[in-house]
């Protein structure tokens, strides 16, 4: 659950179940052959500069979805493929094809790693990430992946998808307190808490990152410090991460604190209880 969700919860269904139908029964999914499958659908590899990362647009009797290669990386490179796989969620979501297709819907540029909070582009997300990471296959997976940072990047190789959206399809699903916050180039992005943590009220996090620690994993990554293990770790307190917590009191448990470096595009910090690390 995440404090800027703003679909709701029948919603999210509706979409997660055509998703899943959509992806069948193939891990990982090809999102590319998902659209060329479509005989409505053309789709389109090039180098558009810094304009977006996907667009869909209805042209000449045909829906055009393209990928912008110098944001995405290869073909074949995770951020490519939740791109494709967002833009499919604009072709199979009735509402939004059938937006594009009576004109009430103008091509607009799309970018990953859940930067908006326009309705039909978190729906776009939403189906991507189950179009991709399928619930009973990933939950399965989940189960042997462990915890934190070394299971978010486990399973983003194993499902083939950005870490950051592995990162929240884990969060939405484990069954202990666990919080994700995405660090943009400027800074704070968004934070997305698990059910656990949302009900313990662990979910308003520091937004500055001048006033974590220095030598916080956080602030370490953000400097750009790395580990041969993927991600730059440290113990941290409940108080250090959400100022509600008073410092030494009842609420103020020991954390893990590991934080990822998405190159250009930032720095993802999974916070959890330390006790997990010793199930």
């Amino acid at each position: 659950m995440s404090g800027t969700d703003v679909i709701g919860p029948t919603r999210r269904e509706e979409i997660a179940d055509l998703a899943e139908d959509v992806a069948g029964d193939a891990v990982p999914v090809d999102p590319d052959g998902v659209l060329r499958s479509q005989r409505d659908v053309s789709l389109a590899y090039g180098s558009f500069g810094d304009a977006y990362d996907g667009l869909i647009e209805r042209r000449d009797g045909r829906f055009w979805v393209y990928c912008n290669e110098a944001r995405t990386g290869g073909r074949d490179s995770p951020r490519a493929r939740f791109t494709l796989a967002h833009e499919a969620g604009h072709y199979f979501l009735d509402e939004h094809r059938n937006a594009l297709l009576d004109g009430r819907a103008a091509p607009h540029p799309s970018r990953a790693d859940y930067t908006s909070n326009e309705l039909v582009e978190r729906e776009a997300d939403l189906f991507a990430s189950h179009l991709l990471m399928p619930t009973a296959p990933f939950a399965r997976r989940m189960k042997k992946a462990g915890v934190g940072a070394p299971a978010v990047l486990a399973l983003a190789r194993e499902f083939g998808t950005s870490v950051t959206s592995a990162a929240i399809r884990w969060v939405s699903l484990v069954d202990h307190s666990c919080v994700v916050v995405k660090w943009g180039p400027d800074g704070y992005g968004w934070r997305w808490a698990s059910r656990e943590a949302w009900s313990g009220r662990y979910t308003r996090t520091v937004q500055d990152a001048s006033a974590l620690p220095r030598d916080s994993a956080t602030a370490l990554a953000l400097r750009g410090a790395s580990a041969r293990s993927g991600f730059v770790e440290a113990g941290t307190t409940a108080s250090a991460w959400f100022d509600y917590v008073r410092a030494g009191g009842s609420r103020d448990e020991i954390l893990m604190e590991q934080a990822v470096s998405l190159g250009a595009f930032g720095v993802l910090t999974v916070l959890f209880p330390e006790a997990l690390v010793r199930r």
